[in-house]
């Protein structure tokens, strides 16, 4: 009953349109794929509600990452970096969940296929991303979260050969045997 009230209210005042895209899969998803990017070893896709793949995994030419990644609402694929002749890397940002919004893992890309670290984060969006190429090493730096706040801290993550540090401290890197969930 309270139900048919809300829909009612809403049409009442024209909202109706309004609360069903905010409240619907990203209208940029299409044909169940949420994001993709190429690589030097294939189309890297991330898959979306609505296609014929689990949603919020990740995908090098339609081969599933080994472990599994898997987004909260959404898997994104932000940036794709070249290392050296072997190896690219792909930055990915599992998008949505209400305690944490963002985290983030680094996927190495190559002939055998897609391979990500652990989601890792303080739940903000990143402020900055670099990639030395020369050491295939990553730095990324987001503010510190406390009670869903940002802090005026930034924390320091840094991703080299698939080990992850957050301000210098060894952080977990691998993923269960079930995947890595963000």
């Amino acid at each position: 009953m309270k139900i048919q009230a809300l829909f009612r209210s809403l049409l009442a005042f024209g909202t109706l349109a309004s609360f069903v895209a905010a409240t619907s899969p990203s209208s940029h998803a299409e044909n169940g794929v949420y994001s993709h990017k190429e690589t030097r070893f294939g189309q890297l896709t991330t898959s979306d509600y609505g296609g014929s793949l689990p949603p919020n995994h990740l995908y090098l030419d339609g081969k599933e990452s080994k472990p599994s990644a898997k987004g909260n609402n959404h898997l994104e694929i932000s940036a794709i970096y070249q290392g050296h002749d072997n190896k690219d890397y792909a930055v990915l940002k599992s998008i949505g969940g209400e305690g944490c919004p963002s985290r983030y893992a680094i996927a190495s890309v190559d002939a055998s296929g897609a391979h990500p670290t652990a989601f890792f984060g303080t739940c903000a969006d990143a402020k900055s991303t670099t990639f030395d190429k020369e050491t295939e090493t990553f730095t990324i730096q987001m503010p510190l979260v406390r009670d869903r706040q940002e802090l005026n801290k930034i924390v320091k993550f840094k991703i080299h050969d698939g080990e992850i540090t957050r301000d210098g401290a060894p952080q977990p890197s691998s993923c269960p045997a079930t995947g890595c969930r963000g």
